[in-house]
């Protein structure tokens, strides 16, 4: 997309852009995006609604960002309420603050953040980490996978090499506490990983290769290669050792 022929764009106020590639759109204030858009960067601040896909090397976006396709994007940051009505695709990092709502899935590299986080099919990176809310009815996946729970979050399962899922610490529990409206706790089906650390969870299964299940854990099943360790106000039905 490093094309130095491709047209550059700066609106504010109310304004409308045409889809099309570009190489640099800022704006802000209230921002219509007509059909697919392909740009180099993308930075605006306040309102923008996309009615098509977007492709971006670089987005920086505050306040209230909707696109009604799909997100491909290589580096990010967003703050505010970001929403994609389609699926998310990150080449790079992308780094959300606030509300994010993806309708599909995530796939690609590294996602990290805070707030919530809602997503309506499965996540596949890398690297996930987030501190808040996460809801997802399917699979999250990830090499490393880093929750620091606030709030109640369910997932449908939890799959990874490195799975850390911890109740968020005080300063950033007050901090997020009026709004995700309670203490964290997360609520999965199965959890597998070599090294799983679980906090605030409750699982029907956990398997991994070293187990710790810390405070604040209900398990039906835990079934472990090396090792496992519970914590004395954690309750596990049944432990099994496997080849």
């Amino acid at each position: 997309m490093a094309n130095t022929s491709l047209q550059s764009l700066r609106v504010s106020g109310s304004s409308h852009i045409p889809g099309g590639h570009y190489d640099e759109v800022h704006g802000s204030g209230s921002i219509r995006i007509d059909g697919n858009l392909t740009v180099n960067r993308l930075k605006t601040s306040g309102s923008i609604r996309g009615q098509g896909a977007l492709k971006t090397q670089e987005l920086s976006t505050s306040g209230s960002t909707r696109i009604e396709g799909s997100v491909e994007v290589v580096e990010g940051r967003c703050s505010g309420s970001f929403r994609v009505d389609g699926g998310l695709r990150v080449l790079g990092e992308i780094v959300l603050s606030g509300s994010s709502r993806i309708s599909g899935a995530i796939a690609g590299e590294e996602v990290r953040g805070s707030g919530a986080l809602r997503v309506g099919d499965e996540v596949a990176l890398e690297k996930l980490r987030w501190s808040g809310s996460v809801h997802c009815p399917g699979l999250v996946s990830a090499d490393v996978i880093e929750l620091h729970i606030q709030g109640i979050s369910e997932v449908g399962e939890l799959a990874g090499a490195q799975i850390q899922i911890q109740r968020g610490s005080f300063a950033t529990l007050t901090r997020w506490l009026s709004f995700l409206g309670t203490h964290g706790h997360l609520t999965v089906s199965e959890v597998s990983g070599d090294e799983v650390l679980l906090e605030a969870t409750d699982a029907a299964i956990v398997r991994g290769e070293r187990v710790v299940i810390g405070a604040g854990c209900r398990i039906d099943r835990v079934e472990y290669r090396e090792s496992l360790t519970v914590h004395p106000d954690s309750m596990v039905g049944q432990s099994i050792q496997v080849d």
